[in-house]
């Protein structure tokens, strides 16, 4: 897959991790499950 269709692909799931990340305050039960999936797709884009 190229960079662009891959960004924007995952782009909303890396934001939505950003959010969670930069406001503490955020309930974000999910937080490990995002980071995860995160990890993975950067291994992808090793690739």
């Amino acid at each position: 897959m190229r960079q662009a269709p891959f960004v924007a692909r995952y782009r909303a799931e890396w934001q939505a991790l950003e959010r969670c990340l930069r406001d503490r305050r955020a309930d974000c039960p999910d937080l490990p499950h995002r980071y995860r999936r995160v990890c993975q797709q950067l291994a992808l884009a090793r690739r």
